[in-house]
């Protein structure tokens, strides 16, 4: 079931991950209708990889975090079910083989950005299969190749009302918020 199918109107997911001052990763997911308006919020606890871990993962640790602990987590406390998941880091790519909902990469073009799937998704990722829509480069997992053209209809729908990359500034914001009213409780 996609989130068209669940839903009265398509719903799209935006996920980001950002990492404190303390080391510690933090994601945000916020889901919003077509008017960008947010029906969904959720973000983690403080997420820190172990001494052994960073061992052990070594240059894929980043995957592993981003798309296997914080990613997965997120999308699973969803209530809602999202056409498609939007996100504006490479390693959330990773978590695309334990949902099924598509995982677009979003990129503003023009900005410079060392995308290296491969590496930094651990072979998670099949290989990124990208596009340029206006202003942005979207990438998906080759695996997602069929789901082209339903992603490309959702993205010019929402693309009316919401710039694709505005999203992940609205999440990082309402982490912070979070972690300022945690340290103030």
């Amino acid at each position: 079931m996609t989130g068209q199918d669940s839903q009265s109107t398509p719903v799209l997911a935006f996920l980001t991950v950002s990492e404190g001052e303390d080391g510690n990763f933090f994601g945000g997911l916020l889901a919003v209708n077509l008017s960008g308006r947010p029906l969904e919020f959720h973000c983690t606890a403080p997420v820190r990889a172990n001494r052994a871990q960073q061992i052990l993962f070594g240059s894929t640790l980043p995957a592993f975090v981003y798309g296997e602990q914080i990613s997965q987590a997120l999308l699973a406390g969803m209530e809602l079910v999202p056409a498609v998941v939007c996100t504006d880091k490479a390693p959330v790519l990773a978590v695309q083989p334990h949902v099924t909902e598509p995982v677009v990469l979003v990129e503003r073009i023009g900005e410079e950005k060392d995308v290296m799937l491969a590496r930094e998704t651990a072979g998670e990722v099949t290989a990124g299969m990208s596009w340029e829509r206006g202003s942005y480069r979207l990438t998906i997992d080759d695996r997602r190749n069929q789901q082209r053209a339903e992603i490309e209809q959702l993205v010019e729908l929402f693309e009316e009302t919401v710039e694709l990359d505005e999203p992940f500034e609205r999440i990082r914001e309402a982490i912070q918020e979070a972690q300022r009213s945690a340290r103030a409780a």
